[in-house]
């Protein structure tokens, strides 16, 4: 059974796309700590990527914001496809199939954005999308 739950918190604002036949697609980390110290005593953090369809990625762009709580399950995702220079890209992501935005210091998860994400001005091909797997976060970034 391939089934997944995370617990986490936004790594910045998920990006909303549609495909070519118009189905809303979020995609965006999550900060998830992990629960046993390392050898320095200190808690890890993985960087999981994920995306989202229809009602979840509307739900999650709408009502989520970096910093912002979150549980996802879902079922994990291996894909590969081949990048606009000739390159194998391999993406590894969690495909969200419920999820919950919880409120919490800095982030106010329950109320809308104020400014709605600009339509992309071309359709999206789900072969290209960009490879989210780029772990170049620095500790500023974490939102907690």
């Amino acid at each position: 059974m391939n089934s997944c739950v995370l617990s986490g918190c936004l790594v910045r604002d998920a990006e909303l796309k549609k495909s070519n036949n118009g189905t809303s697609i979020a995609s965006g980390v999550i900060a998830v700590s992990r629960e046993r110290r390392d050898a320095n005593g200190e808690y890890g953090t993985d960087f999981i990527n994920f995306v989202a369809w229809d009602k979840q990625a509307e739900y999650i762009v709408k009502n989520a914001r970096k910093g912002s709580r979150m549980e996802l399950q879902g079922r994990w995702q291996v894909r590969t496809y081949q990048s606009s220079d000739g390159d194998k890209v391999t993406v590894n992501e969690l495909v969200v199939e419920k999820v919950n935005v919880f409120a919490s210091a800095g982030a106010k998860a329950s109320t809308p954005k104020e400014e709605p994400k600009p339509e992309p001005e071309e359709d999206l091909d789900l072969d290209e999308l960009e490879d989210n797997n780029q772990n170049d976060y620095d500790d500023d970034d974490l939102p907690f």
